[in-house]
């Protein structure tokens, strides 16, 4: 790739050119957001794959650069693009919401990229505060449980006083009221695009907490937590993602996005120093069933998932195939990491995917 021609520090052209190729694994749909110098640093290096770039600056609108037309971001609905990348400095997250609330870009479509090194240099102060997370639980076991009907085959009253982690919308187990020592985790909002979507689901969590004082979020959730106060008194825990990074294992830092919730979890608990980890109902099946299946009614969902028909099957099966090969491909890489760190992780029942883990039945297991 030809040099980005800039006088700019290392770190900074590092990772202008770090976007450069990472719009690049994109189709030809891509839309920049901000006609100023990082836009003209980047557009003659992408131009094959960007169809416009969006300014709110009415004396920028008309114009092009490198070829590629300013426009108005009203126009935004009329065109069909894959991503919009913003590449304004300092008010990524303010044009975000802008996009998604007031223009009505789904934000599965918005991504923010930060100029700034993503492991060294977190945007929030409360990214800093996970240190304390760092080994709490060293040496320790812990139960991961995910939503699939499989989790009707246990006792979750044998779990009371372990350590447990429960994800999304666990809160519909009659049981989960039972357990003392939970972590929620809601990172990933799976099929959740638009703001109203994403309050539904955090409202839902917040309305169900029963005994539950630890819960993980995305840094983006942050922002509605505090605006419509959610979650308080309770001990809220920030991770903060980014499509630009490698798997970092340190909660302090930026870390991959999370393709899947169980890989949330897999990273948190590792990071706490739990030493053995039991996945339950983590299926992870949807591949070879077409149907995502929960433990409950797929009405209690607190949203419609976009991606999934009214009988649970799935609309795109290539979707759900390429999926399934990212959460694979993520789940090597854990695994290589685990086994340097003489961490045991076990699957527990048989519907599970997760055949890269070892295998141990619930019953065996000593309470």
């Amino acid at each position: 790739m030809a040099k980005l021609k800039m006088n700019v520090n290392k770190e900074l052209q590092d990772n202008l050119v770090s976007l450069v190729e990472f719009i690049k694994l994109f189709e030809n749909k891509t839309i920049i957001y901000g006609a100023g110098s990082v836009a003209k640093l980047i557009i003659p290096q992408i131009k094959d794959k960007v169809i416009a770039i969006v300014d709110q600056d009415e004396h920028k609108i008309g114009t092009t650069i490198d070829g590629i037309k300013v426009i108005s971001s009203k126009q935004l609905l009329k065109i069909d693009f894959s991503k919009i990348f913003i590449s304004v400095l300092g008010r990524e997250n303010t044009i975000k919401n802008y996009l998604a609330h007031e223009v009505g870009i789904p934000e599965s479509k918005i991504e923010i990229f930060s100029v700034l090194s993503p492991h060294n240099i977190s945007s929030d102060a409360s990214i800093g505060k996970n240190i304390n997370l760092k080994d709490k639980y060293l040496n320790k076991r812990c139960f991961i449980l995910g939503n699939a009907p499989s989790i009707n085959d246990i006792d979750l009253a044998l779990l009371k006083d372990e350590h447990v982690f429960v994800m999304s919308t666990f809160y519909n187990h009659p049981d989960y009221k039972l357990l003392n020592q939970v972590f929620y985790t809601s990172v990933h909002l799976t099929g959740a695009e638009s703001h109203q979507d994403k309050l539904a689901w955090m409202r839902a969590i917040n309305d169900n907490q029963f005994q539950c004082n630890e819960f993980f979020f995305d840094l983006q959730q942050k922002e509605m937590i505090e605006e419509y106060g959610l979650f308080r008194e309770k001990n809220v825990h920030y991770i903060q993602t980014s499509n630009l990074c490698e798997r970092s294992f340190d909660l302090t830092k930026s870390t991959k996005s999370y393709a899947t919730n169980v890989l949330q979890v897999l990273e948190i608990a590792i990071y706490m120093g739990f030493s053995e980890i039991f996945l339950h109902s983590v299926n992870i099946n949807t591949i070879c069933t077409g149907k995502y299946e929960y433990f409950f009614d797929r009405k209690l969902l607190p949203h419609k998932d976009s991606a999934v028909n009214d009988d649970n099957s799935v609309k795109s099966f290539l979707d759900e195939f390429n999926a399934f090969g990212l959460v694979l491909e993520e789940l090597i890489s854990f695994k290589k990491y685990i086994e340097k760190k003489k961490i045991a992780i076990y699957i527990t029942n048989k519907e599970s995917m997760l055949k890269i883990f070892d295998f141990k039945s619930f019953d065996e297991i000593t309470f």
